[in-house]
C-alpha cells in the first residue's frame, strides 16, 4: 500500500517509559485476538517500537490511545466485526458483465457512488438516506480491485465509496482489508479524483477510522509540502451515541502528533446540536425519523436532499421494505435529485438501468446551483434543470428524455430562494459589498437576475403548476407553492432586499 499509516508509526521510546509500559503492552497483547488481522498488524507495530530517545510519557500515551480505541468490551467488538466479515459477498464484475463494453465504460464515466455494503449498522435517527439497519451483503475486495483496475481512470471527479451505508461497515471476508485499503486502492487507480468520506463510526470500527485518519493526515501533509491539490476530505456525523467514540479518535490523533490546527481545518464534525467553540457544525436536516417535523413554510434546507448529484449509483442488490412492501433495490441505477417530502424521504428519483436500455441522468452537482456567487458559468442565475436523461439503446444514443416532476421543481425553487437570500445578506453587509461588489459587478448581477433568472423562473413556475392535478404528493405541492411565493415576494421587493435602487444599475430601455 502507498503511504500506509502502518509505516509511519513512531519507532523509538525512552528508557524511562519501559517499566511503566509493560502492563499496557501486556493488556494490548491480550486484546489482539479480538482484532481483525489488519488492526492486529497495526497494534503489533506499536508494540514493537524500540528503545530510543522519545520524550518520557509519549509512548504511554500511544499505548493508552490504542487501548481506549479498542474499548472496554473487546468481545462485543469481535462479534460486531465478525458480523461485518460474514456478509454475503457480491461480485461487482458479475453485475457489470451483462452490459456490453461501451455500456460498461459509460456506466463508469457516470458513477457518483460505489456503495460497498447494502446497509449501515449505526442507524442515525436523522439519516437522510434511510439506510437499512444491518449489513447482509457487501462487494468483495477482489472484485472492487478488478473494477478499479479496469475502470478507475474513467470515473468522474468526485465519487463516494458509500451511499445508503457507512464506509466503515465494510471489511473483507478475511479481515485483512478494510475501508483504508479501499481508499488507497481508489486513489491509486482513479488518478486526480477526489475521495470524500463521511462516517458515524460504527461500533468496533474506532481503530480502523483512526488508521484511515493517520493515512489522511500523512497524505494531506505530503500534498501541501509538494504544493499539490488535496484529494481527500473527511467528516464525522456525530450523535449523542457516538460522541464518545469520536472524542477518543480525536484524542488518539493528538497523541500521535496530529496538530489541533489540522483537526480543526481538515476534519469536519456535524451534529444536530452545534458547538461552534469546539468546531462542531449544526448541519443536520429534519429528515429520516425527523421528517414528520417538516414544515412547508420553514427550514428550506430540510427540503434539500443530503445527496448532491445526478448520476449513477452502484451497490449490492438487496431487499428493502418501503411502505410495508419488500422491494429489490441496488445493482446499477440512476439517481436524480428531488425535494425531500414524507412521500420521498430520501429526495431521489431512482431508476434501475438494464443492458441495452440505459437511461443515464445528465451529470450535475447540486452545489453548482447553490451558494450565490463564486461559481463558474454563472449557474447562480440558472434554475436546477428538470430531470433529463440520455437514452441509449444497444449502446447508441437515441435521444434525450425530459421528465416533469413537481418534487424536482420544488428543489429548484428551494435552491433559488436560498441563493437570493444569500445574495441579500451579501448586499446588505456594507463591508462585503464594498470589498466584493464594484458597480460593474452589481450591474452584471441585476441584469442576470432580470434577463436570465426571472424568465426561467416564470416558465418553471407555470410548468410546475400545470403538473398539480396529476401530482399525488400533497406535501410536494405545498412546498412548491410556498417557495414560489417566497421567490415572487423577493423579486417584488428586490430593492429592499439588496439595499439599492436597481434602476440605477439596470434599465432595459436604455441598456446598461
Amino acid at each position: 500500500m502507498s503511504n500506509s499509516p502502518e509505516t509511519s508509526i513512531p519507532t523509538r521510546i525512552s528508557r524511562e517509559e519501559i517499566p511503566a509500559s509493560l502492563d499496557l503492552k501486556m493488556k494490548l497483547r491480550n486484546l489482539m485476538p479480538n482484532l481483525t488481522p489488519r488492526n492486529a498488524l497495526f497494534v503489533e507495530g506499536i508494540l514493537n517500537i524500540e528503545e530510543g530517545i522519545a520524550p518520557p510519557g509519549e509512548y504511554l500515551d500511544l499505548l493508552t490511545s490504542i487501548i481506549d480505541l479498542i474499548g472496554n468490551n473487546p468481545d462485543r467488538t469481535k462479534r460486531l466485526t465478525e458480523e461485518r466479515r460474514s456478509a454475503e459477498r457480491v461480485d461487482m464484475m458479475e453485475l457489470m458483465a451483462p452490459f456490453n463494453a461501451a455500456e460498461r465504460r459509460r456506466i463508469a464515466r457516470n458513477l457518483h457512488t460505489i456503495q460497498m455494503t447494502d446497509g449501515c449498522t449505526v442507524g442515525c435517527p436523522w439519516c437522510g438516506a434511510e439506510a437499512k439497519r444491518k449489513v447482509d451483503k457487501a462487494f468483495s475486495f477482489d472484485s472492487f480491485t478488478e473494477f478499479m483496475r479496469r475502470y478507475g481512470k474513467l470515473l468522474p471527479q468526485r465519487v463516494y465509496l458509500f451511499g445508503d451505508s457507512d464506509p466503515f461497515d465494510w471489511i473483507s471476508e478475511d479481515g485483512r482489508n478494510d475501508y483504508l485499503h479501499l481508499a488507497d486502492l481508489f486513489l491509486e487507480n482513479a488518478k486526480n479524483r477526489y475521495l470524500y468520506t463521511s462516517t458515524a463510526v460504527p461500533q468496533g470500527s474506532e481503530l480502523a477510522v483512526f488508521r484511515l485518519l493517520l493515512f489522511y493526515h500523512q497524505r494531506v501533509m505530503e500534498k501541501l509540502e509538494n504544493d499539490q491539490e488535496i484529494d481527500m476530505g473527511f467528516r464525522f456525523s456525530q450523535t449523542k451515541n457516538n460522541r464518545g467514540r469520536i472524542d477518543k479518535i480525536m484524542q488518539a490523533l493528538r497523541n500521535f502528533g496530529v496538530s489541533d490546527e489540522f483537526l480543526r481545518r481538515m476534519i469536519e464534525i456535524v451534529d444536530r446540536d452545534p458547538d461552534e467553540d469546539n468546531g462542531v457544525k449544526g448541519d443536520i436536516k429534519n429528515v429520516g425519523y425527523f421528517i414528520k417535523h417538516q414544515n412547508a413554510d420553514e427550514r428550506i434546507r430540510d427540503m434539500v436532499t443530503i445527496f448532491t448529484r445526478d448520476g449513477l449509483a452502484f451497490s449490492p442488490p438487496s431487499i428493502k421494505r418501503i411502505s410495508r412492501q419488500a422491494i429489490m433495490i441496488g445493482g446499477i441505477g440512476s439517481e436524480s435529485l428531488e425535494a425531500v417530502t414524507p412521500e420521498n424521504s430520501v429526495g431521489l428519483r431512482r431508476i434501475k438501468i438494464v443492458p441495452g436500455q440505459l437511461e443515464i441522468p445528465n451529470r450535475l452537482w447540486v452545489h453548482d446551483y447553490a451558494w450565490a456567487l463564486g461559481r463558474k458559468g454563472n449557474t447562480f442565475f440558472k434554475m436546477l434543470p428538470k430531470h433529463s436523461y440520455h437514452v441509449y439503446r444497444e449502446g447508441k444514443l437515441v435521444g434525450v428524455k425530459v421528465v416533469e416532476s413537481v418534487r424536482r421543481d420544488a428543489l429548484s425553487f428551494a435552491l433559488a430562494i436560498s441563493n437570493l437570500q444569500v445574495l441579500s445578506d451579501l448586499f446588505l453587509s456594507p463591508e462585503v459589498r464594498e470589498r466584493r461588489m464594484p458597480k460593474r459587478k452589481i450591474r452584471f448581477i441585476i441584469r442576470a437576475i432580470r434577463e436570465k433568472f426571472v424568465p426561467e423562473f416564470e416558465g418553471r413556475r407555470q410548468s410546475c403548476l400545470q403538473l398539480f392535478p396529476e401530482e399525488p404528493d400533497e406535501q410536494a405541492k405545498r412546498v412548491a407553492l410556498s417557495l414560489i411565493g417566497k421567490i415572487e415576494k423577493w423579486l417584488a421587493n428586490i430593492d429592499t432586499h439588496l439595499g439599492i435602487n436597481t434602476k440605477d444599475f439596470y434599465n432595459p430601455d436604455v441598456g446598461t
